[in-house]
């Protein structure tokens, strides 16, 4: 990975070197948000969670459908649970992440009214996931599941255990904004990320970057940010 990662490094430093990583961006918002009174939930985190040690929260809690095999990679308590039936009081949480989640849900009302339940009045929601609107995203949907997946397991270098399957019901501007009037978009920026497993990807990762910079196209990006807060009546 070394190699690949500076011969990455040193294309992105010729052609745009304002570009930034999808996790660092992501970062970099929940950074903006951390405030020694708040609990925060990681839902979804699987065997890594985004909420680092550097992060100031009052309560770190991270959650998944799967058990982690390590437990010891936490430093904070860990629920197994899914997004339809958590166990925690009503308005309990002040920020929650959903880093890569929202496009495996099923059933999104459902999801986001319990979502709701917990979150208290002006509590935030954080998200990261793909954007639908993106050809690097609706193209491949045409290519049924099972053949999808080896594709990713081989070119991406995924575990199988971490491949789910995808509704991508919530995954563009529109859906969003019509999921619940309880909550109301605070930011939204897209985002062309790039893949570090191999140079043919990367390339074409990259050069899409680029393509949507120069001709203001940022909406056919693969991924996008938004921020949500919940109303506080």
């Amino acid at each position: 990975m070394g190699n690949r990662e500076d011969w990455a490094n040193n294309i992105i430093s010729h052609w745009d070197k304002s570009f930034k990583h999808r996790w660092i961006i992501f970062n970099e918002s929940l950074s903006e948000l951390q405030d020694s009174s708040f609990t925060c939930l990681d839902v979804g985190c699987g065997e890594m969670s985004e909420l680092s040690e550097e992060l100031v929260f009052k309560t770190k809690i991270g959650s998944d459908i799967l058990f982690p095999v390590d437990t010891k990679l936490f430093d904070f308590p860990f629920l197994q649970s899914d997004l339809y039936s958590f166990p925690f009081k009503d308005q309990s949480l002040d920020i929650i992440l959903l880093r890569f989640v929202v496009e495996h849900i099923e059933f999104p009302d459902k999801a986001f009214e319990e979502i709701s339940r917990i979150l208290k009045p002006n509590g935030k929601i954080l998200i990261l996931t793909t954007n639908i609107k993106s050809p690097i995203i609706f193209i491949p949907k045409i290519i049924p599941y099972s053949i999808r997946k080896k594709i990713i397991l081989k070119i991406f270098g995924a575990n199988d255990d971490d491949i789910f399957p995808t509704y991508h019901r919530l995954n563009s501007l529109k859906a969003i904004k019509k999921l619940n009037k309880s909550f109301q978009v605070q930011k939204w920026f897209y985002i062309q990320d790039v893949n570090l497993n191999r140079r043919w990807v990367f390339s074409l990762f990259f050069i899409w970057h680029l393509l949507t910079k120069w001709t203001n196209l940022k909406i056919l990006r693969s991924n996008f940010i938004v921020l949500l807060q919940k109303s506080n009546s």
